[in-house]
């Protein structure tokens, strides 16, 4: 798909986002945001080989990873909701609904691959049926990444001009 096509839809999912009263349908849109954007930079054809390549900072990856170090370095909104998931994910890990994999804690502000692991596994909870809207806990998980995403994309349209 054409960059400049991307980026219109990156704008419109995250306007979505911010305007939508629900955390859950809040973090689908900002999703959207983020997948597309890593898919775009990574070339790969599934989520896992996008995630991979997110996490091991690759140098087609350069855009998205500022764009965090930039969220990182200067937005509040960002810190928090990224420090409320670090607790979060050390009072109880986060587990795959599955059982499949081993589950995530993240160590510290600077265990990049694990934060990334750990937006994505709530992803993959939340689309295959492992989430419940009804749980606080769900929903504190699904809250603050939705934040660290849309503060993360946030900072990558600002990049943009």
């Amino acid at each position: 798909m054409e960059e400049a096509r991307i980026k219109n839809l990156i704008r419109t999912w995250r306007g979505k986002s911010h305007n939508e009263g629900d955390q859950f349908a809040s973090f689908v849109f900002i999703w959207f945001c983020f997948n597309a954007w890593i898919e775009h930079l990574s070339q790969k054809t599934s989520d896992r080989g996008m995630i991979d390549e997110l996490k091991k900072k690759s140098a087609n990856m350069r855009s998205i990873i500022e764009a965090y170090d930039n969220a990182h370095a200067s937005d509040d909104f960002f810190n928090n909701s990224l420090g409320h998931l670090i607790g979060q994910s050390q009072e109880e890990s986060i587990k795959d609904a599955r059982g499949q994999k081993q589950p995530i804690t993240i160590r510290d502000e600077n265990d990049f691959a694990n934060i990334v692991e750990a937006i994505y596994r709530i992803r993959c909870n939340l689309f295959h049926g492992g989430k419940d809207a009804n749980d606080t806990r769900d929903q504190v998980l699904v809250k603050n990444a939705a934040m660290i995403l849309r503060q993360w994309i946030g900072k990558l349209i600002e990049s943009w001009g």
